[in-house]
This record gives C-alpha cells, sequence and structure tokens, in this order.
C-alpha cells in the first residue's frame, strides 16, 4: 500500500512516503505558521524525488491534532481536497499518538507533552508494548488517556501518582521543565524523539485504519479542537451565546451561561 502521510499540527510540517514496511520519504520542516504557503509545494517535491505522482497512491493519511489552529485547518483542508480530487481513501491519526509511536526503547508508559501556550499543554498517555512475531519488534499502542488540554503542574502530579516509570516526549517537557523538576519523580524523557513527531509514525497507524471495511466519509475526518479559537473566547460560539472566557472548566468543558 502506498500512503502519503503529512501533519500540520505544529510549528514543524511532516511528511512521509511509505510503501508497505519501506519508507521512501521521511521530512520533518520548520515552517512556524506559514503551512498554507509550503505544504502542497513540499508533497510536489517529496512525490517528484521518490518517483511518484498523486495518482499512484493508495491512501491518505493526516493528522488531526491537536495542535495549532491555523496548522490544523490547513492540513485537513488539504489532505480532503487532495483526497477527493483523486478519489483516495483518507483517515485521521491522532497526532498525539503518533508521536508516542515514535519512543525509543524506555518504560512502557508513555507522556506527550505538546506546548499549547497559555501556560498549558495538550497531553496523551499512551501504554506500550511489543508485537516480536516478526524480525522487528513493532509497538502496540493502548491509549489510557486521550488528548487533552491540562497545566503542566496538574499532568505532573497525574503522573505521580501512578507512581511508575513514565517515558516523556514533546516540547513541553522542555518549555516548562520546572514543572517536570519534581524530586522523586520517575520520569525519563527522550530526548531523540521529544520534540517533533514524524510523519513515518502517521502512516504506521493510518495503514490499520485504511485497511478496515468501512471508512470514514471525508467530511468526517475533522481536526481534534480542545481549546476554544480565540474569536469564541472573546466573541462567543458561532451558534450564539456569551463568550467563552471565563466558562471553562480546567478539563475544557464549557460551563453554562447560567452557572457561570
Amino acid at each position: 500500500m502506498k500512503i502519503l502521510s503529512f501533519d500540520t499540527s505544529t510549528k514543524y510540517t511532516a511528511l512521509a512516503l511509505v510503501e508497505g514496511e519501506n519508507v521512501l520519504a521521511d521530512v520533518v520542516v520548520k515552517v512556524d505558521t506559514k503551512h498554507s504557503q509550503q505544504l502542497l509545494a513540499l508533497i510536489d517535491q517529496t512525490l517528484r524525488a521518490v518517483g511518484w505522482d498523486m495518482s499512484v497512491l493508495d491512501g491518505l493519511v493526516v493528522g488531526v491534532g491537536p495542535g495549532l489552529f491555523t496548522g490544523l485547518r490547513v492540513g485537513v483542508a488539504t489532505a480532503q481536497g487532495l483526497a477527493f480530487a483523486q478519489k483516495c481513501p483518507l483517515v485521521g491519526v491522532c497526532s498525539l499518538e503518533a508521536h508516542a509511536m515514535s519512543a525509543g526503547f524506555g518504560p512502557a508508559l508513555v507522556a506527550v507533552c505538546k506546548d499549547a501556550r497559555k501556560k498549558e499543554i495538550y497531553t496523551g498517555l499512551y501504554r506500550r508494548s511489543y508485537d516480536l512475531s516478526g524480525d522487528v519488534p513493532v509497538p502496540i499502542l493502548e491509549t489510557v488517556k486521550g488528548p487533552r488540554l491540562l497545566s503542566p503542574d496538574a499532568f505532573v502530579q497525574e503522573l505521580l501518582a501512578l507512581d511508575e516509570e513514565v517515558l516523556l516526549l514533546g516540547d513541553g517537557v522542555d518549555v516548562y521543565r520546572a514543572s517536570f523538576a519534581v524530586e522523586g519523580a520517575r520520569f525519563v524523557q527522550d530526548r531523540v524523539a521529544s520534540h517533533s513527531l514524524h510523519a513515518v509514525h502517521l502512516a504506521r497507524v493510518g495503514s490499520t485504519l485504511l485497511q478496515q471495511e468501512t471508512l470514514p466519509a471525508l467530511w468526517e475526518v475533522l481536526p481534534i479542537y480542545i481549546r476554544p479559537s480565540e474569536a469564541e473566547m472573546n466573541i462567543g460560539p458561532p451558534e450564539g451565546g456569551a463568550p467563552l472566557a471565563g466558562r471553562l472548566n480546567p478539563d475544557g468543558s464549557i460551563i453554562p451561561e447560567s452557572e457561570a
């Protein structure tokens, strides 16, 4: 199966071309907030470099976040447009899950901590095991807690309560280093895989989804938005109502206007 996968949930664009177990391209480019200006060109350049064009693809995989609002919109909309034009199957994969797949050997419990700014982090907690049936161990992830928006201190307290070794990934660990520098904590930071995910791991997760009997419709592949947009916070949600600023619980759920 020939797969194009990409993620634009951070200031990096990650892109990969994979055929079966063979990785033909695995690219990570820092673009800051310029995904819309560079994504299509990067896809075209990478396809040309390996001698492919869009017509040979068997599937598309896109990272759906959580992460940067604009980056996610650009990535998902681009994937939907390409899939529609090529009549190619498309699946979305949680970016945190794909990042966890990149972890090196270490503790079974993997925590991905992505800087969400505003003194918060996007977090995902996963437990991994390995399929040893082949020549190369293949990681298998079980989601312990899916994507959430938390303060670094709150997440650290959750991890400490588990009382086991935890492998930490993501730029949030460095940005909020003081929160993770807790005496007696059993934290191990994977610095090799720490800062940005590689789209080859999106392809690994997505290839399984693409082989399912029933695939999502293109419009069902949507970004994971945990935090409301700035417009929703300051003006109000599109369906109407008061601004959400001051009406959010710590877990991101909305406090009804009548209770605010």
